[in-house]
């Protein structure tokens, strides 16, 4: 019989793998592996070897496959899991495993199948079941989602995981159109574990009942648990790239100073590799390690000034250290390499205002954002709230007017808007702005004794 052969290649390095179908086992062979990073070279090639020497050993494959998914070869470690799983269909990680990377290459009903092999093997190994839950949910699988969710809920020790699967019933029930049982659920969840995840998709489910909700958290990572088993990969990082997808991860895990053991090496064997510093620059700023992130950011900036990541990440730097007019400079400088950096023009009104720079370079920096698509709702109450503060009624009233067909629930910039309007006379308007707001939860006694102050001393005045 003659078996087919299959070409992956990555980072330069082809490797022709026999079998790339579904059922046969075949040998892997090399071919090109020169002139790459050696150490990962050295170290597929050692795997590589042990499958050779063990032709017929699930546990070889398996590793091959593992030494492969860490360093971000996902296309070769899904067919050597399929492998591995064809020599041992009694091991749990090999089915687990290829699910998790057939995620990454988005063939969702496939890596349905093999969660459900996994978990026939162990039927009570909460991380696959919570992975399971969110696919199930991508699949628009709503009631099968809920299902298994509420049986992690049974068997979660860990408060991670425990949140974790409370949080996906809530999105499962919000997709069936059930905002008051997640309303309900949620609610308790946050009083026990008050994650900024949790918080904001409390807070939708209480927009779609048409009830008030506090102030939107602050952007975070979202919730994560332990998994034992896909930790074991870790030890299969070689390389640049594996050990920079691994920090990566761990970065989106808010796991910042573990991510940052991972990065040093790499800045400190490639010390010009602008890229890489300004990867464990971000990661120092995330664990507030400001002068480390400072030092790192200049010395880049020193071998090439064109680089937007570079001026951006140190903007951060001086921002966070109070140095608003430096901060300004290099946002600036960002924003002439990139344009399109939404963030980066949203940080420069914040500066402008900050500055007290005045109102024209302050409009002309949100005519600048508006033309990239980057002036959110936040952005304009913000600077309505400014503009009201300078008493520049009309500006204020623009903005917020903006704000409020954005979010029509948002009770503070009814109210705010209430005040720019009584300022200019429009009586009937503002007095419609705060009734708003007050069916938004947004106490308007003041704001209506004011309303009413005005309106009085306006008639008398005719």
């Amino acid at each position: 019989m003659t078996v087919s052969r299959c070409v992956l290649c990555f980072a330069g390095v082809c490797l022709l793998l026999t079998a790339c179908g579904h059922s046969s086992v075949g040998n892997v062979i090399e071919e090109g592996l020169d002139g790459v990073d050696q150490d990962l070279v050295s170290f597929i090639q050692g795997k590589i070897d042990a499958v050779r020497a063990q032709e017929q050993s699930s546990r070889r494959r398996g590793q091959l496959g593992m030494a492969y998914e860490a360093n971000g070869f996902h296309d070769a470690a899904e067919a050597t899991y399929q492998q591995a799983m064809d020599l041992d269909t009694s091991d749990f990680r090999w089915p687990y495993f290829r699910a998790v990377t057939l995620i990454k290459l988005v063939r969702l009903e496939e890596a349905l199948d093999d969660l459900n092999r996994a978990l026939a093997i162990d039927p009570t190994y909460v991380p696959a079941m919570l992975i399971k839950g969110e696919l199930l949910l991508d699949l628009d699988r709503f009631r099968e989602a809920g299902d298994v969710y509420r049986q992690v809920v049974e068997l979660a020790r860990d408060q991670d995981a425990l949140a974790a699967a409370k949080i996906g019933q809530a999105r499962a029930l919000l997709r069936q159109d059930d905002p008051g049982t997640a309303a309900a659920l949620l609610n308790e969840l946050a009083l026990q574990y008050p994650h900024p995840h949790v918080i904001r998709l409390y807070n939708t489910a209480k927009r779609r009942l048409g009830q008030p909700v506090s102030t939107s958290p602050d952007a975070s990572a979202a919730v994560s648990w332990p998994d034992p088993r896909q930790k074991q990969k870790r030890e299969y990082l070689r390389g640049a790239m594996g050990r920079l997808l691994a920090a990566e991860k761990l970065m989106e895990a808010g796991q910042y100073d573990q991510a940052i053991v991972l990065l040093e090496p790499l800045v400190a064997a490639t010390p010009d590799d602008v890229d890489m510093s300004n990867n464990l620059a971000a990661a120092y700023l995330a664990a507030d390690r400001m002068e480390e992130a400072r030092e790192l950011l200049e010395r880049g900036l020193a071998i090439d000034p064109d680089v937007y990541q570079s001026h951006y990440n140190l903007a951060s730097v001086y921002r966070g250290q109070g140095e608003f007019e430096r901060a300004l400079y290099h946002t600036e400088q960002a924003l002439q390499l990139m344009p399109t950096l939404s963030v980066a023009h949203r940080d420069r009104i914040d500066l402008l205002v900050s500055l007290d720079r005045g109102g024209e370079e302050v409009r002309r920096a949100i005519k600048e954002a508006e033309r990239v698509g980057a002036a959110d709702s936040d952005t304009l109450y913000y600077l309505g709230l400014y503009f009201g503060a300078r008493e520049d009624w009309q500006s204020t009233i623009d903005y917020l007017t903006r704000v409020v067909n954005l979010e029509p629930d948002r009770g503070k910039a009814h109210l705010y808007l209430a005040h720019g309007l009584m300022n200019v006379g429009h009586w009937d308007a503002s007095e419609q702005a705060l009734l708003t707001a007050a069916r938004n939860g947004i106490p308007t006694e003041a704001a209506t004794s004011e309303l009413e102050r005005l309106r009085s001393a306006a008639a008398q005045a005719r």
